[in-house]
């Protein structure tokens, strides 16, 4: 097995495709990358700009390059002793007109070869579609459900989507009505919610059932093959606990693809271990991401820090309340149709008498999880008890929270089969409701608000497990971190100086008579946005207002208090909009809060240089993410998902190396004392990184690591 030395994240869609990333390989090459690492490249939805949106597995995405690209690609790789590693898809696709699969499911309802390819509830006898802004009958009555041909086939559309129609095509409202009841599906209103498993809450990404061995082959044929032939070297695992059965599913997919390097993209809990036997070299990073920042904040500063935001907004940051409230707050509103499907699921397997409260005892428990999931080990029952003890002194006992304490564990065949159900729900919980909801409630510090960290417990050390595999990947940013690595070392740095920041707050509080802030949380968000994302480039100095109010806006939404996704609050909105544009325009404040960002800027790269070094020598695949070679201050996605200038990397790559060979001390000194340019952090990388290459060469002949 050929194991990374360390991987370049790259991110494909239709403006840098894999015909882009061959031509960036001798690039990263230079640099001391083993191996590139792609964002998913499966054929996707039309327009997608990031490819987790898949609608056919069976082939490469033609607006990424297709098939012929991608092993031209795999060419130039191997050609540079580079590796290539594909991120994965397995637990989702689109249900859309687009996935042929899924077309022929809503054609034929269970007759289809498909129907066992989706995770649906066949109990309605049908497909619930949750798409329609209102009932049916207003539909169409307004008359917005109306028949298109394309080519030889007939769909009935809706706004930019298309369902296939089976029967006499309709002419008028009442042939509509007597059309739609002759359909293997049925159209409602989008929060009604539907009767298939989705990814999250996302009704337009239908679950897959890779469980069953002839879907996954139908769904892996490619991928595997492709790790067969060599033109894929590893492969990454999306929302690996969405999977019913994650154990089974890597041992299958170890075998399909002899064997091929693999992480899961799991998130860990503090105190959480990875199943040990799981067939997987490791994890994506997110426990090394969350440690790592760790290691940069003064522990005592934090708890300074934490008393200050709560002076600030006037309310105590209790983290378990916190999330305990967000987790039932998404629970009923993104969740409530996937607990009356666990609840009726459990009906038959509970006392008669448990029954009515049965669907407020899953919220309970599934609310006070403290894993993202369990697997039905030993360790994992002591956490379904936790969170059933939990429940109990939260709520009081009562049947339906007993019985649901013995279901979870239950050893009968079919309570073990209710239970993988709920453990699949308790994982996008907790995605939702910590990630997406509570790290956008609380602002104590927000360099610690990102997946697998946990704010509301002291600063750790930052060291890792022993236990944890050395094949997995040391990750400091990610196409899914809030903040990139540089904004979170600078924020560490407050920690260092509390009573600094705290003058200054009440100093921008003071200066900012007539900007009506929504609430005080979100202030102290922005001034923590500000202080850590401001550019040092003044190419960007300009558009770091639009960015930072775009963040803002999706951090309001995400925190659901006061605006939300689903139901956008205008006003809030524009009052939140109208605060960040009128503190960037207020000049004095504006200086003020750029003076103070030159007061932490330096310590706060340095603190990144360091996160840099242990990335690189902690036991693990240091892995780095687009273009973070040179300081990149950038916020939660799509923002961190912008472009990068690799000409001008690698123009600086070439220039320092021809310096360094010159006049290395002179380069030096100049690199420290011009260190906003950047160009000191690629080189520390350069060299680490080659170092890395010297090692590999030196123990073993070659530069890959293999086992």
């Amino acid at each position: 097995m050929r194991i990374p030395r360390s991987t370049y994240r790259l991110q494909l869609d239709a403006s840098f495709t894999l015909g882009a990333a061959r031509r960036v390989l001798p690039y990263l090459h230079s640099l001391g990358i083993s191996d590139v690492y792609l964002s998913p490249v499966l054929r996707a939805r039309s327009g997608s700009a990031h490819g987790y949106d898949v609608v056919d597995p069976t082939k490469v995405d033609g607006a990424r390059g297709g098939l012929p690209a991608l092993r031209a690609l795999s060419r130039a790789a191997r050609m540079l002793d580079m590796g290539v590693v594909l991120d994965l898809v397995p637990n989702h696709m689109v249900a859309s007109h687009e996935n042929r699969w899924w077309v022929d499911v809503l054609r034929r309802g269970r007759d289809s070869a498909f129907a066992r390819f989706f995770d649906i509830d066949w109990s309605d006898g049908r497909i619930v579609l949750p798409v329609l802004g209102e009932p049916l009958s207003n539909v169409l009555a307004a008359r917005e459900l109306e028949v298109v041909r394309d080519g030889a086939r007939t769909w009935l559309a809706y706004h930019g989507r298309r369902f296939p129609i089976r029967g006499r095509i309709p002419r008028n409202e009442r042939e509509f009505e007597r059309a739609m009841e002759r359909q293997h599906y049925r159209l409602v209103p989008w929060r009604e919610g539907g009767n298939y498993r989705r990814f999250f809450d996302i009704n337009d990404l239908v679950a897959v059932r890779v469980e069953d061995r002839a879907v996954f082959e139908a769904t892996h044929r490619l991928v595997a093959s492709l790790c067969r032939d060599g033109t894929i070297t590893g492969l990454r695992i999306d929302h690996i606990d969405g999977l019913a059965d994650p154990e089974t599913y890597l041992r299958r997919l170890k075998r399909a693809t002899k064997g091929v390097y693999t992480v899961v993209e799991k998130v860990l809990a503090p105190d959480e271990r990875l199943p040990s036997t799981w067939a997987t070299e490791g994890t994506t990073g997110y426990d090394f991401a969350a440690r790592a920042t760790d290691a940069l904040i003064d522990p005592k500063g934090f708890e300074r820090l934490r008393r200050i935001a709560a002076e600030f907004t006037g309310a105590e940051d209790r983290w378990a309340e916190l999330t305990y409230n967000a987790k039932r707050q998404i629970l009923d509103e993104l969740f409530a149709g996937d607990v009356a499907l666990l609840a009726r699921a459990a009906e038959p397997l509970v006392p008669a008498a448990a029954r009515a409260g049965l669907a407020d005892a899953i919220e309970s428990v599934t609310a006070c999880m403290d894993v993202y999931r369990t697997y039905l080990k030993p360790d994992d029952r002591r956490a379904a008890r936790r969170a059933v003890a939990e429940a109990k002194a939260r709520a009081g006992s009562s049947v339906a929270l007993r019985a649901l304490g013995r279901l979870l564990g239950s050893s009968d065949r079919a309570a073990l089969r209710w239970v993988t159900r709920w453990q699949q729900l308790s994982g996008a919980v907790m995605a939702k409701g910590v990630e997406d909801t509570a790290f956008y409630r609380s602002h104590v510090l927000v360099a610690r608000n990102e997946v697998g960290g946990d704010p509301g417990a002291p600063v750790s050390d930052g060291k890792l497990p022993r236990a944890r595999p050395r094949g997995s990947l040391n990750a400091t940013s990610t196409h899914d971190t809030k903040r990139s690595e540089d904004v979170r070392a600078r924020l560490a740095v407050l920690s260092e100086i509390p009573d600094e920041w705290e003058g200054a707050l009440k100093r921008w509080r003071g200066s900012s008579e007539g900007i009506a802030w929504p609430n005080p949380g979100e202030e102290l968000l922005f001034y923590q946005t500000a202080v850590g994302a401001w550019p040092l480039d003044e190419r960007d100095v300009a558009g770091f207002p639009d960015r930072v109010e775009q963040a803002m806006i999706k951090s309001a939404r995400e925190a659901k208090l006061d605006t939300s996704w689903l139901e956008p609050d205008a006003a809030h909105e524009e009052a939140l909009a109208r605060a960040v544009r009128d503190t960037f325009a207020l000049e004095p404040l504006r200086a003020d809060i750029e003076a103070f960002v030159e007061r932490v800027a330096h310590d706060g790269a340095m603190k990144s240089l360091e996160m840099l070094q242990r990335k690189v020598r902690a036991p693990g695949v240091p892995d780095f993410y687009q273009g973070t070679e040179l300081w990149s201050f950038r916020l939660v996605d799509p923002d961190n998902r912008g472009p990068v200038d690799f000409e001008e990397r690698a123009r600086i790559l070439v220039e320092l190396d021809e310096r360094a060979e010159r006049d290395p001390s002179g380069l030096r000194r100049e690199l420290e004392e011009r260190w906003r340019d950047g160009r000191l952090k690629l080189l520390i990388m350069a060299v680490a990184l080659r170092g890395l290459v010297a090692s590999d060469r030196g123990r073993s002949g070659h530069v890959d690591r293999s086992s």
